[in-house]
């Protein structure tokens, strides 16, 4: 009877993650996303000496995987594509968002 019990209790566990997790911690609010890639463009605009108005505007929650790429992909991209009249990666153009 008690190993039952303690079967139980672990496969309860194992169950848990899913319903305890906080899904806020999934996606940044439109603000911080934005702020964040705000920020991004202006590293990379001081750091190629070119300056560039956003043209990536996110209107609302964007998972944190998503921007982290964008952020990513900002950070990496050189110089010379910088200089570009638009050089927003596409990886920051294709990120989805929730209404």
């Amino acid at each position: 009877m008690m190993f039952l019990k303690i079967t139980l209790f672990i496969l309860t566990l194992f169950m848990m993650p899913d319903c305890i997790q906080n899904k806020d911690d999934l996606f940044y609010t439109a603000s911080e996303a934005n702020s964040k890639v705000f920020q991004a463009y202006t590293i990379k605009d001081i750091t190629c000496g070119k300056s560039h108005l956003v043209t990536t505007i996110l209107v609302g929650r964007v998972k944190v995987s998503a921007l982290e790429g964008c952020l990513k992909a900002i950070e990496l991209l050189p110089c010379e594509l910088w200089q570009t009249n638009d050089p927003t990666p596409t990886r920051c153009k294709a990120i989805n968002y929730l209404l």
